[in-house]
């Protein structure tokens, strides 16, 4: 109940902010992260340059890999949400958000790629993130419904090819004049629920600035943070350091 109750404030949230209701805040009060793995071993951190192409998964994005390629009920790591967006959209510009959220991220330009025995992650320089629209407005009420629910059924259960970024997939299904539905799928090896609030943070901002005609808002990212699955962040921060 709890976890529903914080995903209909976030879905609230978004459609505010997308709709232009409430302001946008850099200001981070995020807690200190510790600064030493097990064993109280100093993580030493990359930089952009030093961070290589390729790097091992840790054991558990690993396992997750393993069992989304090889086994039927692979969409169980497939983490889904279907956003009911009212009022005016640009579906251009919120392409080019999501766009610029992926350039921001190497988690959403990362790969899985068996080397060996191995799971190995690779960063692209550059992947292309579409957003298909799909229009129901043809169809009756009733309908409708019925196909926005087909739809997310649909999402959820389209299995990932690892070895092929973006691990993250977006549809757009235009409801009504003035309303949509957003379906954005993330395969749990790159994120989870709390990197999808960041993706919602950020699209709120940079969805906003390119509606005004402006650049987006947010400062260059000086360190690559993971989402969630990706070795750079804490074992592969210390094996490749």
């Amino acid at each position: 109940m709890e976890n529903d109750q914080n995903q209909a404030a976030i879905r609230a949230l978004l459609e505010r902010r997308l709709q232009g209701g409430v302001p946008h805040s850099q200001a981070s009060s995020q807690p200190q992260r510790s600064q030493t793995g097990p064993g109280n071993q100093p993580i030493q951190r990359l930089t952009r340059d030093g961070l290589t192409k390729s790097v091992p998964l840790r054991s558990r994005s690993n396992a997750c890999g393993v069992c989304s390629n090889s086994s039927p009920p692979g969409a169980f790591y497939n983490i889904s949400k279907a956003l009911r967006l009212r009022g005016e959209l640009d579906p251009g510009a919120l392409k080019r958000s999501f766009q610029e959220i992926a350039n921001r991220h190497k988690s959403l330009r990362t790969a899985v790629v068996e080397n060996g025995e191995q799971a190995v992650q690779t960063i692209l320089p550059a992947v292309e993130l579409p957003l298909p629209v799909v229009d129901l407005r043809a169809l009756p009420a009733a309908g409708r419904e019925l196909e926005i629910r087909r739809i997310g059924k649909a999402e959820a259960g389209q299995l990932f090819d690892l070895s092929r970024a973006p691990l993250l997939r977006l549809k757009l299904a235009r409801v009504g004049d003035a309303e949509h539905v957003l379906y954005l799928t993330m395969h749990h090896i790159i994120g989870d629920g709390w990197s999808l609030g960041v993706v919602y943070r950020e699209l709120a901002a940079i969805y906003r600035a390119y509606c005004a005609g402006l650049a987006s808002p947010l400062s260059e990212l000086p360190i690559q943070r993971r989402f969630r699955g990706m070795a750079a962040q804490r074992a592969g921060w210390r094996r490749i350091g």
